[in-house]
């Protein structure tokens, strides 16, 4: 099989959706495929401008999907693969699988509450276009969601749930695994001995709402004297998130900031739970990083999080009321969480080796040949 594969980020540019793609790339290179991927920094076809999309968001989308519809061809692939596609006119592509890491129909109908108008606005109109691209995909074409969540958010749009597949993102198993012996990062970080670490990944922006991690662990600490909250990450609220921090009185947070690549699997070793507080999510890679790693998860309730009642490898909490959480959170530590560690790490072997992964993509395509 030839395929071509459209993403506006690649390894080793860009966050989420970059490394999902490199990853199922490679294996699907092992399988014989031949991959031709076309980004903004390649490697194989340099299209779109990676600086405007960073910029402008969707006018620098709309860009580089122009320069796909005008420079590419589908009759010298087999099929096409694309990532939140956003095509400004035709979608040009009948033998495709579209894969959606998250929505913007999902950011606007789940977590603007409270936001600027300015930024409602942005949201609703990317929304808005982001359906009348969908809906204008020939009707042999798939879709993918990365989590159950998202893909209800695909036939919300109007798709039809007869072309939607469920394909979760994965995760290397082998290098994110239980492991008691983070070398010398617990000292680099300043973790004193003895302490349960409660431990958040990721960046520091209004979906993933780090104030509400600071209101429940500020909470939490009123019930337990023995834990260390090490949140780590960059992003806009980073500073922000520090200061609202010591406003609340926090005793026992750390943020380091950005953890280099070859430290975070040590990072995950000196946690005794994991917690995110997103008020939105697609799929985040740090949640199946923790999951391999056997940490229990303790999330927020929104949709695309149910991955972690699935697993039965932690707590699915109501993050509205931070002192009736943090209850929750201190009994569910009391009464063991040893169950759900190994759960968790079962789940990752079973569900989300980066090989299977690669044969439900497979399975698509194929699908999307033959029609």
């Amino acid at each position: 099989m030839n395929l071509l594969i459209c993403s506006f980020e690649y390894y080793p540019y860009g966050t989420g959706i970059a490394n999902v793609t490199y990853n199922v790339v490679k294996k699907l290179e092992n399988r014989g495929i031949t991959c031709t991927v076309a980004s903004p920094t390649g490697p194989d076809i340099r299209l779109g401008n990676r600086p405007l999309i960073m910029r402008t968001g969707i006018g620098g989308l709309f860009h580089y999907w122009y320069t796909v519809t005008r420079r590419l061809r589908e009759d010298d692939y087999d099929a096409i693969w694309m990532h939140q596609p956003m095509f400004p006119g035709r979608v040009p592509f009948k033998r495709s699988v579209a894969t959606l890491h998250s929505t913007s129909y999902g950011e606007y109908t789940h977590w603007l509450d409270g936001t600027a108008r300015h930024i409602k606005a942005y949201k609703r109109f990317s929304s808005l276009c982001e359906r009348r691209c969908l809906q204008a995909f020939p009707g042999g074409s798939l879709f993918t969601g990365v989590s159950r969540g998202v893909c209800n958010e695909i036939t919300g749009m109007g798709i039809d749930d007869q072309r939607v597949r469920y394909i979760p993102n994965g995760v290397d198993t082998e290098r994110f695994s239980p492991s008691s012996d983070p070398g010398d990062l617990k000292e680099r970080l300043g973790v004193p001995d003895g302490r349960k670490v409660v431990l958040s990944v990721g960046r520091f922006i209004p979906q993933k709402d780090p104030f509400r991690m600071v209101d429940l662990f500020s909470e939490l600490e009123r019930l337990r004297d023995d834990l260390t909250l090490v949140a780590a990450g960059h992003g806009a609220l980073l500073d922000a998130t520090r200061e609202y921090a010591a406003e609340k009185g926090v005793k026992n947070a750390i943020f380091p900031g950005r953890i280099p690549w070859e430290d975070v699997p040590s990072l995950y070793a000196i946690a005794d739970l994991y917690l995110m507080t997103s008020k939105y999510e697609g799929q985040p890679l740090t949640l199946l990083e923790a999951l391999s790693s056997g940490l229990p998860c303790i999330v927020s309730d929104i949709p695309t999080l149910g991955l972690v009642k699935e697993a039965d490898a932690g707590l699915v909490i109501d993050l509205s009321q931070p002192a009736v959480a943090a209850r929750s959170v201190a009994a569910y530590m009391e009464n063991g969480v040893a169950a759900h560690a190994t759960n968790a790490r079962r789940y990752a072997l079973e569900n989300l080796k980066w090989s299977g992964i690669a044969d439900q993509y497979i399975r698509a395509f194929e699908e999307v040949v033959r029609t």
